[in-house]
């Protein structure tokens, strides 16, 4: 079995002509919202067989680490990578995927719209968008990230911010 969690970034800072969309960081209320988030991961959270795979945008970073710290992953373990950041489609990840196919769980750490779009193909399911720092665990009754397809995903775990 495979699972992707899907984790949206969580609150930045407001893009302007002096900062570009790419170096956003991470506001006070972003840290702290992703704290809290990765708490309540803990319950789900298992540290075998996973990995943190990371947009290389500092926002997306910042709470890849922060959910790292706060549920005992070691920060240096995260890969850090311009794909997530870029536009891709959901099979393009897929084959990115490929080389780390011997972990068992892959947290992603991303932007909009691409998190929505991967869950929307994943499940099957029809979400508008993800809120800052939604996570959502998808599960595939597959050992091989090249075996999944559209609509062949479960969501099994899910933290929706806007309604806690």
């Amino acid at each position: 079995m495979k699972t992707i969690v899907l984790v949206r970034h969580s609150n930045a800072e407001d893009g302007n002509y002096q900062l570009k969309d790419y170096d956003r960081q991470l506001t006070p209320k972003g840290i702290k919202k992703a704290v809290k988030i990765a708490g309540m991961c803990a319950s789900f959270y298992q540290p075998q067989g996973t990995l943190f795979f990371s947009s290389a945008a500092p926002r997306a970073r910042q709470t890849a680490e922060l959910f790292a710290e706060t549920l005992n992953y070691k920060k240096e373990q995260i890969v850090a990578n311009d794909f997530l950041y870029y536009g891709f489609t959901p099979e393009e990840l897929l084959e990115n995927l490929m080389q780390f196919n011997q972990y068992d769980i892959l947290w992603l750490f991303g932007h909009n719209p691409m998190m929505t779009d991967l869950y929307n193909f994943f499940t099957g399911r029809e979400v508008e968008s993800f809120p800052k720092c939604m996570v959502v665990a998808v599960s595939f009754e597959t050992d091989s990230f090249n075996q999944i397809t559209g609509k062949s995903g479960k969501a099994v775990f899910m933290l929706n911010p806007k309604v806690l």
